[in-house]
């Protein structure tokens, strides 16, 4: 072969061997560029599509915020624009107030422009009567009016002589009525009638300025009360009930609520509470009066023949069951009784009026006792009068607290409520009476707690205020039994209160009973129903394992009424009297040493121990 063909073929295999291999490499450097480049331009893309999700994030997030900020622009107008109707709301109603206000002082105006023409007219024929007298006459005038009397009463002493006619009229007091000694040995001053003549009139004071009440008044805080415009009537010192209450008069022109909250915001930390009142026997048609004719019994299935004994009947009573009661203390919060009736010749009956009035205050008009003389005679009536009691051989303590009112009906206040708890308290009485109703009172449901801890067990009537009426007070409280009353047919007393707090039912309606002046009368309330639950409690007293509300309960016996269960309207239904006690006496015993007899049956009739149940 030729030396160049020879070459060219080396030349060709180095080229072909040599090259081929750079060939690859720059293919493979090529490729390689290409995908490093392609891969560059995914990465690009993907970063372009990553910043625009984030730029759409934060244009949503900024939208969102200026929603919010939007929303809450809006929120706040709208309260701006409800603080707005709110006070304009207000302001009406202030105009309103004012206009009323300026009503009623136009009212006002008018009725004392009227006032005074009618004392001018007074006045000018009281003038001419006296131009008509001979001149030479000097005996008293007596009074045309009663403003005439108070304004003459207020008048200053003319100078020279005083008639001695004139002399007794005004300065002579009137005389007390006498004392009468209780099984206490303490002297009680017996109710006077209303004195004769007008001489007594300017001792009765009816209008009251609203009080409030302070616990542990601090000395220091009364001056400042005072600089308030607040009127100290003194403190009173209740050591049982371990209170010491401080009587505080209103400023003139604020209500007791004002008057309340002036002291609360002055003495955030000092306990004070409005002297609420309570009132006595008050239906829902209005305040009643008692009967002041007799009605005769009409004849019934009893084991008396008629209706008077009904009562006692209905409750399965039987008179052995006073024995059982003997000496069980029992206070009785009420107004006075008629210490001469004939119901009350036992002398085992301790009444101490605790109507105190304030300190340089005119006393208050005594009320009527009619009211304490029925529901004692319940409870404690002599067994042969024509008002035979339940618990006669009981010991009573009477608190009178009980004032009349401007309506003349009688009332009374906390401050007397508790000052006759704390006397009651005192007395060691195992059982409290009431027949009272009122408002909600922080201070009495203290007092009533502490002496039920002591195993004082207090009875008290729903109210005569209607069914749709809110809960009376002090019935309503936790530690209280509610009594509510039933008629003869054992249907619910038709003005009796109703609600989950009562306890149970006992006849109240047509009840005969004793009313002053010697006589007796039927009753109807819910006070007086109140004393045949009083009567079973002391009956059973000594036998009771446990001294509270519900332990004493769970001992009585009662006939389901109205609805199945407890309900709203008969509470656990008709109390029950026990058939017997463990310290009851033989009945022939018992009427031996105490003239125990059937009640509304004559002594000495031969009537034995045999009770008629009663039958509806």
């Amino acid at each position: 072969m030729p030396r160049g063909r020879v070459r060219f073929c080396v030349a060709f295999l180095m080229v072909v061997v040599i090259g081929w291999p750079a060939v690859r490499i720059t293919g493979i450097a090529v490729a390689l560029s290409w995908a490093v480049g392609a891969g560059g331009a995914y990465a690009g893309k993907k970063s372009a599509a990553d910043r625009a999700r984030q730029d759409a994030e934060r244009a949503r997030e900024q939208a969102r915020r200026m929603e919010e900020r939007e929303r809450a622009r809006e929120q706040r107008e709208q309260e701006r624009q409800q603080a707005r109707q709110q006070r304009e709301s207000e302001r009406e109603a202030e105009k309103q107030k004012d206009a009323r206000s300026a009503d009623n002082k136009s009212s006002a105006d008018e009725k004392s422009t009227k006032t005074d023409e009618k004392t001018a007219k007074e006045e000018k024929r009281t003038a001419a009567g006296k131009r008509q007298r001979d001149d030479d006459d000097d005996e008293p005038r007596v009074p045309n009016t009663v403003a005439e009397l108070f304004q003459r009463l207020s008048e200053p002493a003319a100078p020279g002589p005083i008639p001695p006619a004139a002399a007794k009229t005004l300065i002579a007091p009137a005389p007390a009525p006498p004392l009468t000694k209780t099984t206490a040995g303490q002297p009680v001053r017996a109710r006077a009638g209303t004195p004769a003549g007008m001489s007594g009139l300017p001792q009765i004071s009816l209008e009251r300025r609203p009080e409030v009440l302070a616990l542990s008044l601090p000395p220091k805080s009364a001056d400042r009360a005072v600089l308030l415009g607040f009127k100290l009537n003194g403190t009173t010192a209740l050591p049982r009930l371990n209170l010491g209450v401080t009587r505080l008069l209103a400023p003139a022109g604020l209500s007791g609520e004002q008057a309340l909250e002036l002291l609360r915001q002055t003495f955030p930390e000092q306990s004070v509470e409005v002297n609420q009142k309570y009132r006595i026997f008050r239906t829902a048609t209005g305040a009643e009066t008692p009967p002041d004719q007799q009605k005769s019994p009409s004849p019934m299935a009893t084991f008396c023949g008629t209706d008077r004994c009904f009562g006692a009947a209905a409750i399965r009573w039987q008179p052995q069951l006073q024995s059982c009661a003997r000496n069980v203390p029992i206070g009785v919060i009420d107004t006075a009784f008629d210490l001469t009736h004939p119901a009350f010749n036992r002398r085992n009956i301790d009444l101490r009026p605790l109507d105190r009035p304030a300190k340089g205050e005119a006393p208050r008009a005594k009320a009527p006792d009619w009211h304490g003389t029925g529901v004692l005679a319940m409870l404690a009536g002599e067994a042969q009068s024509g008002t035979p009691g339940l618990i006669s051989d009981s010991r009573f303590h009477i608190a009178d607290i009980f004032f009349a009112d401007t309506d003349g009906q009688p009332a009374t206040d906390t401050a007397s409520l508790l000052r006759a708890l704390d006397w009651l308290d005192g007395k060691g009485v195992k059982i409290v009476n009431m027949s009272l109703a009122g408002p909600h009172d922080q201070y009495l449901e203290t007092a009533i707690v502490t002496m039920a801890r002591k195993g004082v067990l207090f009875v008290a009537a729903v109210g005569n205020d209607g069914p749709t009426a809110a809960p009376s007070y002090p019935a309503a409280y936790e530690r209280v039994i509610a009594v509510t009353a039933v008629n003869k047919d054992l249907a619910n007393y038709r003005h009796a209160g109703r609600g989950d707090h009562v306890d149970l039912a006992a006849p109240g309606v047509g009840i005969w009973t004793a009313l002053p002046g010697g006589r007796g009368t039927y009753h109807s309330g819910t006070s007086f129903a109140v004393p045949y639950a009083t009567a079973v409690l002391a009956a059973i007293y000594k036998e009771l394992p446990a001294k509270t509300k519900n332990a004493v309960l769970s001992q009585l016996s009662f006939r389901d009424l109205g609805p199945p269960g407890r309900d709203p309207i008969y509470g656990r239904g008709l109390l029950i009297a026990p058939a017997s006690c463990k310290t009851e006496q033989p009945m022939v015993a018992a009427a031996a040493t105490t003239g125990l007899s059937m009640i509304g049956a004559k002594a000495g009739s031969g009537w034995k121990t045999m009770v008629v149940p009663y039958k509806p």
